[in-house]
């Protein structure tokens, strides 16, 4: 799910990500790798903050999707650097960005047609997030997987 959000973000931002934020194409498409590997190291680290909960109620539309909701602030913050480091685009324009594609993403993520989540497990292999090699089974140990203190609540 979360490739797929990404790639409608790219392609429906993509007008305003040019005119606003004057990235090229390759610039645009570049975005999409950076989110997802910003999202990916966020996630980890909310996981072992213990933070997975408050995106759960983002995920089950519980919570606001928008950078007014300091998990989001906080994908915002780590997707900016990220662009930076990354793609050698100035904070401005990192900010400009993360501000528009994060809040978009989340606002797919937290809309009714991606469905709802019963657990954080559930939630995080909803997202495509579950099977993924390093950050993915470090998540799956957190969330429940064998020998997970995920398990101390099963």
């Amino acid at each position: 799910m979360l490739d797929d959000l990404l790639k409608l973000a790219q392609s429906q931002l993509a007008p305003q990500l040019k005119e606003e934020a004057h990235l090229s194409e390759a610039q645009i498409a570049e975005t999409a790798d950076v989110a997802k590997g910003s999202f990916l190291t966020q996630m980890a680290s909310e996981a072992v903050s213990g933070n997975l909960p408050q995106l759960l109620d983002i995920f089950n539309g519980k919570a606001t999707a928008t950078t007014a909701n300091p998990l989001i602030m906080r994908l915002v913050n780590q997707f900016g650097g990220d662009m930076m480091e990354k793609m050698g685009i100035s904070s401005e324009t990192a900010a400009m960005v993360s501000n528009m594609v994060i809040p978009f993403v989340m606002s797919k993520i937290a809309s009714p047609e991606t469905g709802s989540a019963e657990d954080e497990g559930s939630m995080m292999s909803k997202l495509g997030l579950d099977n993924l090699d390093g950050i993915g089974g470090m998540l799956g140990g957190l969330l429940g997987g064998k020998g997970g203190i995920g398990g101390l609540f099963s």
